[in-house]
């Protein structure tokens, strides 16, 4: 698991801003920051998977339960003690199926196979693995419902059981390669969008008197 906590830029932020602040209650330049912050880390959540993505030659969508935002809490009187984001990138490696797209293949005897294999593009490179096959996959949805999907699998043995499914690259260690910048990402984005939700708290609480 991938873990990219940035809670030092946000009390970085605060000491920035609460010396020009200062006849402004600590609670609303704190919310502020906070919300600013998490507006920033979901913008660098979404770049997260674009940029794994693209490096990992996969769609989007395959990312979509693997790399997550953690924002922090914005509620209480001094919510920045103690705050914490985190972007998490965790799960095992995703299944070398995603990288075997375009695959010709033909049934036989309850299963789907190439001739000689499956050809996937892991790693940034095709190549054939021999002897492997793609099988169905039949599992449980969130609503109980039986659903089904595939994968590529090899046996283990010279007999028909057991098979082994085979896995392409993981997602923690892809993000710990852009680690810098995914983080220089979220700076860019903090700086634009804390000064905005600042000037929207300042004028809500002058507007109360």
């Amino acid at each position: 698991m991938f873990e990219l906590s940035i809670d030092k830029k946000i009390q970085r932020s605060l000491r920035a801003y609460d010396l020009g602040l200062a006849g402004l209650a600590d609670q609303y330049i704190q919310k502020a920051i906070i919300m600013g912050a998490n507006a920033a880390a979901a913008k660098a959540g979404t770049r997260t998977k674009k940029v794994i993505a693209k490096a990992m030659k996969i769609q989007q969508k395959v990312l979509k339960d693997k790399i997550k935002v953690i924002k922090a809490k914005s509620s209480g009187k001094m919510p920045i003690q103690g705050a914490s984001i985190r972007i998490v990138a965790k799960g095992r490696r995703i299944r070398l199926i995603y990288w075997s797209k375009g695959e010709k293949l033909t049934k036989r005897k309850g299963r789907i196979t190439g001739s000689k294999g499956v050809k996937a593009n892991a790693w940034g490179k095709a190549r054939l693995y021999p002897g492997t096959f793609i099988a169905p996959i039949k599992y449980k949805g969130g609503d109980g419902t039986a659903k089904s999907t595939a994968g590529i699998f090899k046996r283990t043995t010279r007999k028909s059981l057991p098979i082994e499914q085979l896995y392409g690259p993981g997602v923690g260690r892809e993000a710990e390669r852009h680690e810098g910048e995914i983080m220089e990402y979220y700076a860019a984005e903090a700086k634009i969008i804390i000064p905005k939700k600042l000037d929207y708290q300042i004028r809500k609480h002058l507007a109360k008197g």
